[in-house]
């Protein structure tokens, strides 16, 4: 089986060319690699230039996004089955191998991995929060991704059947400025019965920017955005959105003790419940043996203020809903030779 590769980079010098080196080494000689910068402003095209007799390469003359980056990429390649790959995921040695043998053992139009999350600064957070919702993605019980075992389907890293996508009309540019593309795209294929597997030998690392408070907030706030993009989507789609203890964004806990909170405002017995989930909630992070006591207590006392902060997020995308047309411009692109 040959697929296209394509990767997608916007000031990604940091990471691009391990990325590119690690994918060359992994990848059948066969396959197709595509690269689509979209209009970087570092060194990152510079860098491109040593892969040019190795990848097809894209120069965008603005910064399409990256739903809209992938539809791109999904127009120019020549494969039936396509990997996406992002710039900063180094992927594993024989992953490419082991992806391309489950995808067809399982008879599978979609299959996402497992990588590993690096970063300093507040990165910590996010990964403790990862892993601690994601705990099934470590010991996944059977390979295929149901409402039942439901774990989040990641856009770049992953591969997917051309002509199922292309059916979907590819990755929603509704979703650019919140991560949820990739999410509201599983979201779909699940309603409609598509074969979605989890493959964890399909594996990799993912390397992040140092995250500062004021890009904690950013974050949670986007998170709010895609819940609320999400949820829109949903009714007008007619998909559901999961509410269980190892969905990343919304765990039913979270309204549930939010609203009970409010309650006991007016009746002070609501308060009962309310401790109950919070203790459940607080019980899971004690729990986990990954990180010491002083990273478990400042992630509970942080994560009150993330969770305000992204419910503050999705009432007001809820209420004043913001979409960007990325296609308003005059979109030019040349193939770097």
């Amino acid at each position: 089986m040959q697929i296209s590769i394509i990767v997608l980079t916007y000031n990604s010098e940091k990471y691009i060319t391990e990325c590119l080196d690690a994918i060359i080494k992994s990848k059948d000689k066969q396959d197709e690699l595509i690269v689509i910068d979209n209009n970087s402003k570092d060194s990152t095209v510079d860098l491109l230039k040593k892969y040019r007799k190795k990848a097809k390469i894209y120069l965008c003359n603005k910064n399409l996004g990256i739903s809209e980056g992938r539809n791109f990429g999904i127009k120019q390649a020549k494969y039936d089955v396509l990997a996406f790959i992002d710039s900063d995921l180094i992927v594993n040695h024989d992953s490419l191998a082991n992806a391309k043998e489950s995808y067809l053992k399982n008879n599978a139009k979609a299959l996402t991995g497992l990588y590993l999350e690096h970063g300093d600064g507040y990165n910590w957070f996010m990964e403790m929060r990862r892993i601690l919702f994601d705990k099934k993605r470590n010991n996944f019980e059977g390979k295929f991704i149901t409402m039942k075992n439901y774990t989040t389907f990641a856009g770049g890293f992953c591969l997917i059947d051309k002509e199922t996508i292309i059916k979907y009309s590819g990755y929603n540019s509704k979703f650019n400025g919140s991560p949820s593309e990739d999410i509201n795209l599983e979201l779909r294929m699940l309603r409609d019965g598509v074969n979605i597997v989890f493959e964890k030998n399909f594996s990799g690392n993912h390397y992040k920017d140092k995250m500062s408070f004021s890009g904690l907030v950013r974050r949670f706030k986007l998170n709010g955005k895609a819940i609320a993009r999400l949820l829109r989507f949903a009714a007008s789609e007619k998909y559901i959105v999961p509410l269980n203890s190892v969905w990343p964004y919304l765990p039913i806990i979270v309204p549930l003790e939010l609203l009970c909170l409010i309650l006991s405002f007016i009746n002070y017995l609501f308060i009962i419940p309310f401790i109950i989930m919070s203790s459940i909630r607080c019980y899971s992070v004690i729990k986990n043996k990954k990180y010491d006591f002083v990273a478990k207590l400042k992630f509970l006392v942080l994560r009150p203020f993330t969770d305000i902060v992204m419910f503050g997020s999705m009432f007001k995308e809820l209420l004043f809903p913001v979409f960007v047309n990325h296609k308003t411009f005059q979109f030019k692109y040349t193939e770097m030779k």
